[in-house]
């Protein structure tokens, strides 16, 4: 995923679609999603940056009270769902420990 190539031209082509949707002219947006216009409005700037560790254990410390929360309201352990899959570059995803230097 990239950044747009020009921010102006994304926001018009949004507001544009809004206002296509708002008046039902569905039809009109999907078929300048499926032609080669989109990437006019869409895509083809600098790639975005990763995340930095200092960044991820920010999120993960602000959002782990929440988590367990909700582990503990459905019965269930993410960690072991998440087991095998990456986490961001630091190796795989099992509670802290992926985040421990």
């Amino acid at each position: 995923m990239t950044h747009p190539r020009n921010y102006y031209r994304t926001r018009s082509a949004v507001a544009a679609a809004d206002w296509c949707k708002a008046r039902r002219l569905d039809l009109v947006v999907a078929a300048v999603k499926r032609s080669p216009l989109i990437k006019l409005f869409l895509g083809g700037g600098s790639a975005f940056a990763g995340l930095s560790r200092e960044a991820a254990l920010r999120i993960y410390e602000h959002f782990s009270p929440e988590v367990e929360t909700l582990e503990a309201l459905l019965n269930r352990d993410f960690a072991v769902e998440a087991a095998g899959r990456e986490c961001f570059e630091f190796g795989p995803a099992h509670r802290l420990s992926r985040f421990v230097p």
